[in-house]
């Protein structure tokens, strides 16, 4: 279940980022370092952090998703 939710960190932020910026290359940076630069400068990523059961992962889930909920509720407002 929390490497369920940890694996919807990436297109969160890459939403998130996109509806922001309107910038797919941004977008794109976002969730390649999210997925990618965590896991090349310490031993443990994201994602595989995600795999174990802690509060972190669901913690993260639901931020990004209150987040990204925003985004676009403010960009529906204009």
């Amino acid at each position: 279940f929390c490497a369920f939710l940890g694996s919807w960190l990436v297109p969160f932020a890459y939403l998130t980022v996109l509806d922001l910026s309107k910038s797919l290359s941004a977008a794109l940076l976002t969730a390649a370092l999210l997925t990618f630069a965590s896991s090349c400068f310490s031993d443990t990523g994201c994602l595989t952090l995600s795999q174990y059961i802690l509060l972190d992962p669901i913690l993260m889930f639901f931020i990004m998703a209150a987040m990204l909920s925003m985004v676009k509720y403010n960009s529906c407002a204009d």
